[in-house]
């Protein structure tokens, strides 16, 4: 951020640190609708945790901002189907695969972060707003590859959307033995 207000022309620092984690459990029953199509609805538990540490700015004199740490833990529902089209013989050929998970939200603690100004310790400080109340979070993959005697090569897409922040990539592998 940048301050300006008269004469006052300021750029803080400040060092923010986030620490996640995240494990996903699920049960799969694959069925094998034709050769080389397979269907599999999945069903499990995704547990979360992040922790944003405290944070005091750096070279705003009177006006530097200093945040409390909070935590954040979840434990969401994965509900999905994962559909695979295997055309690989004797290690070569074609696969293709695709997979939409849905993740409701069960449960959730979330810390509130407290803010206020350095220099004003007890009087500047207020509570900032929580980062909303997303109660459903999603995962989508399509991905094509082909094995070839030597070869490998493989290009996946990928979108998921979790407490309201979406992520989008692609993803290019190729591996070749000598």
């Amino acid at each position: 951020r940048t301050l300006r207000y008269g004469d006052v022309n300021l750029r803080p620092r400040a060092d923010q640190r986030r620490d996640q984690f995240s494990s996903q459990f699920s049960l799969a029953m694959p069925h094998t609708l034709a050769s080389g199509l397979t269907l599999e609805p999945l069903l499990g538990l995704k547990l979360r945790h992040q922790r944003d540490a405290a944070l005091t700015e750096r070279d705003a004199g009177a006006y530097a901002l200093r945040l409390s740490a909070a935590r954040d833990s979840a434990v969401d529902g994965v509900l999905g189907l994962r559909v695979r089209y295997d055309a690989v013989a004797s290690r070569r050929g074609w696969r293709a695969d695709a997979e939409l998970l849905g993740r409701p939200t069960l449960y959730r603690q979330a810390g509130t972060r407290q803010a206020g100004f350095a220099s004003v310790p007890a009087a500047g400080r207020f509570e900032l707003p929580a980062s909303g109340n997303h109660r459903l979070g999603y995962d989508g993959k399509l991905g094509l590859s082909h094995h070839g005697k030597d070869s490998h090569f493989e290009i996946s897409a990928f979108a998921s959307r979790e407490n309201g922040a979406g992520d989008r990539r692609i993803m290019a592998n190729y591996r070749h033995g000598f």
